[in-house]
């Protein structure tokens, strides 16, 4: 979907990206906790709920990344991606192998300063 479609059907939600109360229930929560990854992911991201069209196709890709072992699959700010976690210990290669799909895959990893990107497929 168009980034201006989807914000325009954000804005016909009446409270933009999300409610009010939920941005001020995470800013609190974000100000006296540390925010983990998964927990953070819980948060959700309002685009996911206005892909009309297109969301049918992102369950069925989400299904795909969690059945080959990544966790939490999400849109990536207003829908440029579909990303996952790996648990700690996971093994990125195996997930590739088992991931049934023609999408492009990368694994990101976090190092000491920014990010280390692979395209793998």
């Amino acid at each position: 979907m168009p980034t201006g479609r989807a914000f325009w059907a954000l804005d016909r939600l009446r409270y933009g990206l999300t409610a009010w109360r939920a941005k001020l229930e995470s800013a609190k929560a974000a100000g006296r906790l540390t925010l983990w990854p998964y927990g953070a992911l819980r948060l959700g991201n309002s685009f996911e709920d206005v892909l009309g069209a297109r969301l049918a196709e992102f369950v069925e890709l989400r299904a795909r990344l969690r059945e080959a072992g990544l966790h939490e699959p999400h849109l990536s700010g207003s829908g440029s991606a579909v990303f996952g976690l790996l648990g700690p210990h996971a093994d990125a290669r195996r997930v590739l192998d088992r991931f049934r799909g023609s999408e492009a895959l990368y694994v990101v990893r976090s190092v000491r300063r920014g990010l280390g990107v692979t395209r793998q497929t």
